[in-house]
């Protein structure tokens, strides 16, 4: 080899060791201050959490003693406040909610309680006896909680544990670590309370039960086809079993495959041998409907399912596909929970998709009630910076999923945003407030 060629090698490779180490020092230095940057971040979620947690413990505790239903509405939504302060710090720790779901799940369940309870201190209700004894036996355990994380604060910031590294997993046999001993508040964690309120973690609302089968027998998987086919209109030799889905509502499922390549699938109840659902996928070809036409046929199907007592609620063109969304009808009263979809296709009228789940886990016999004002008198409730356009009478949902017989109306802002306003229709009073139209 020439001496010219070997030194241009070289000088080569010294200039490629050099960019080399330049780029593994760069990418040290990186990932040092991304771990430094995790730790700082870790640090300050973990004041956070003791934060929080020592907040929520003190108006929980205080809570206890108020006598002044405003001065126990504060105090609630305080804990409230700091509850969803404290799941926002946890998770911000480099665990998953599988690691600390009770933990999780508890504060979750608390903080909603909480909110609830501020809810009926502003409507001037306090506590009975037995809520007030169920207060202090979740505030003595989130005072435990708080205790706990507080001595893991204190612990950590002296340097007697450490945070473990993010998307290092979990390693339950790794002590000293902030992680091994939040795991274990976790095992020792009883679970939340079942509670009966209106709210979303309460026992009513976590319990799923299908109000329009309650007493039905359940069908058989033969039985499920035959229903299935007969909804679809086809034979049974023509639908191949998928299973039985053991979920929150147990159901058989089929799926059918046209001649045309069309697909569905269609689920059936186990228990009243009810159709919740038909999904697929099919290829719409030149459009010969208009919107009034598939309404009309997306009625008449209804009406043929045994769903006469239904009205519009919205409706949208996706892809050559009608989609409309109905609610229950009953007396002038509307019931949105009693919600059914479907898809029309625009070239030939067939339905494409259907979904009555919501129907069959609501819909039952309702008792609400007259309305105690009239529609005019629940108008005042209305600010005069909103423009009414429509109103009506729903059974209006609660964060429990109860219902409310409540006006209903439909305004527009000064700027032309859209509002709809709840007023109940025994007191008068505003119960809730959307940025957009039912």
């Amino acid at each position: 080899m020439k001496k010219k060629t070997a030194s241009i090698i070289i000088a080569v490779l010294s200039v490629a060791l050099i960019i080399t180490g330049l780029f593994a020092w760069k990418e040290s230095t990186d990932g040092m201050g991304h771990l430094r940057a995790g730790e700082s971040y870790g640090s300050a979620a973990m004041g956070e959490l003791a934060s929080s947690l020592g907040s929520m413990d003190e108006a929980m505790r205080a809570s206890c003693y108020a006598t002044s239903a405003p001065l126990f509405s504060q105090l609630c939504a305080k804990a409230a406040a700091n509850a969803a302060g404290a799941v926002s710090a946890l998770a911000s720790l480099p665990y998953s909610t599988q690691e600390l779901e009770k933990l999780s799940g508890y504060l979750n369940s608390a903080g909603d309680w909480a909110l609830y309870l501020s809810r009926e201190g502003a409507e001037g209700r306090l506590p009975d006896e037995e809520t007030r004894q169920q207060l202090a036996e979740v505030s003595e355990a989130v005072s435990g909680i708080a205790q706990s994380v507080m001595q893991l604060g204190t612990q950590y910031s002296e340097g007697a544990l450490t945070l473990d590294s993010y998307a290092a997993g979990a390693d339950a046999g790794e002590t000293g670590t902030v992680g091994y001993e939040l795991r274990r508040i976790d095992s020792e964690l009883d679970a939340f309370p079942e509670l009966d309120y209106d709210g979303r973690y309460s026992a009513s609302a976590l319990t799923v039960t299908a109000k329009s089968l309650e007493g039905a027998e359940n069908v058989t998987e033969s039985k499920a086809k035959a229903i299935a086919a007969d909804f679809l209109g086809v034979a049974q030799s023509e639908l191949e079993s998928v299973g039985r889905a053991a979920c929150s509502l147990p159901c058989w499922s089929f799926s059918y495959e046209g001649e045309t390549g069309d697909f569905r699938m269609i689920s059936v109840s186990e228990q009243g041998g009810q159709v919740l659902s038909v999904t697929g996928s099919r290829r719409v070809r030149a459009r010969e409907l208009d919107m009034d036409e598939a309404r009309r046929i997306a009625e008449d199907f209804l009406a043929q399912a045994g769903l006469e007592d239904m009205e519009p609620v919205s409706e949208d063109e996706d892809g050559g596909l009608a989609v409309f969304s109905f609610a229950g009808s009953a007396e002038g009263v509307s019931y949105p929970a009693d919600a059914v979809s479907l898809s029309i296709a625009l070239d030939s009228g067939e339905v494409c998709a259907y979904d009555a789940t919501q129907y069959v886990l609501n819909h039952t016999e309702r008792d609400l009630g007259e309305p105690g004002i009239t529609v005019e008198q629940a108008a005042e409730a209305l600010p005069e910076s909103l423009t009414a356009l429509s109103s009506k009478l729903t059974a209006a949902l609660t964060e429990g999923g109860a219902e409310r017989l409540c006006y209903v109306f439909a305004c527009e802002a000064e700027d032309g945003t859209p509002v709809n306003v709840y007023i109940d229709a025994k007191t008068g009073v505003q119960t809730k407030i959307e940025t957009g139209r039912t």
